[in-house]
């Protein structure tokens, strides 16, 4: 909000009138009195005029300063929600920070579940959120892991660094670029948390211009397992041929193709995939993408 400020000037002086001077009773004619009478006149409506500029422009004045006053007093009481909204927010974050503490494992009776769907077990009330567990067992092993937990479903989710869209630049040859995945727990707590599991999944998106998961037959982007194994799939669970979600749904841009960055768009175009870890085929977490 922009003010602009007026400054009025009054200056004060003599009023002048230059009146001829008298002439003799023998001199004055009818033709003399009427001039001077005319210049009374005009002086006369001079004034008024310079006295309503000045009213006009000191009422205009007063009405700002009013305008101002009014301005500083929403200001000072914005000032004031604001100060109450600060002291809010620093209570949440404070609230935030104890929640993020993980929970004494040692002289105290406060014990982590192994699993999401254990701690829905032991407490049907508990809404869906971010909570500690400790799979490899409570007093035992690696610290407590914090993770997000689906009440309804009773699924755990590992949050990771690589959850967001990475620009890898130009990159021609196979396997030219590649991006470890740094996963808030320890490797010890998600096998533990796998062989807790029925299955386990991961997605996999993958945007591109003329840039193939394959070319001639040859691979040219994979990721490795838990275990440092390459692997060429990205759905389906066959790790020697590089398959995308649009060919299991029929629906890639070349039928023939197994994924539609093979068909080398210049356009960008998308593939996804579900990578699954079931109890026989242990190779979740992905490690390393490439």
């Amino acid at each position: 909000m922009a003010i602009r400020f007026f400054c009025l000037f009054l200056i004060c002086g003599a009023v002048r009138a230059d009146f001829p001077a008298l002439a003799t009773r023998d001199e004055v004619t009818t033709e003399d009195v009427h001039s001077q009478l005319l210049k009374l006149r005009e002086d006369v409506r001079l004034l008024k005029e310079s006295y309503h500029q000045v009213v006009v422009e000191a009422a205009a004045q007063t009405q700002q300063r009013d305008e101002i006053g009014k301005h500083e007093m929403e200001i000072q009481g914005l000032k004031k929600i604001v100060a109450r909204l600060e002291e809010r927010l620093e209570a949440l974050q404070a609230e935030k920070r104890e929640q993020m503490k993980p929970p004494k494992v040692s002289n105290s009776t406060a014990v982590a579940a192994r699993s999401c769907e254990e701690l829905r077990r032991s407490n049907e009330s508990v809404e869906s959120g971010m909570y500690w567990i400790d799979p490899d067992g409570h007093g035992t092993g690696d610290a407590p892991i914090h993770v997000s937990c689906n009440m309804t479903t009773g699924s755990t989710l590992i949050p990771h660094d690589s959850e967001e869209p990475t620009d890898v630049g130009q990159c021609w040859d196979a396997g030219c670029y590649s991006r470890p995945i740094q996963y808030n727990a320890t490797m010890r707590q998600m096998i533990a948390l796998l062989e807790l599991s029925s299955d386990c999944t991961q997605t996999v998106q993958y945007d591109c211009k003329i840039a193939p998961l394959e070319f001639n037959g040859e691979s040219q982007s994979w990721w490795t397992d838990r275990h440092g194994v390459r692997r060429n799939d990205f759905t389906g669970g066959n790790s020697t041929q590089s398959k995308c979600q649009c060919a299991l749904d029929n629906s890639c841009l070349d039928r023939k193709l197994q994924c539609n960055c093979n068909a080398l768009s210049p356009i960008e175009t998308t593939d996804t995939g579900k990578l699954v870890s079931s109890f026989d085929e242990r190779k979740l977490p992905n490690r390393k993408l490439i």
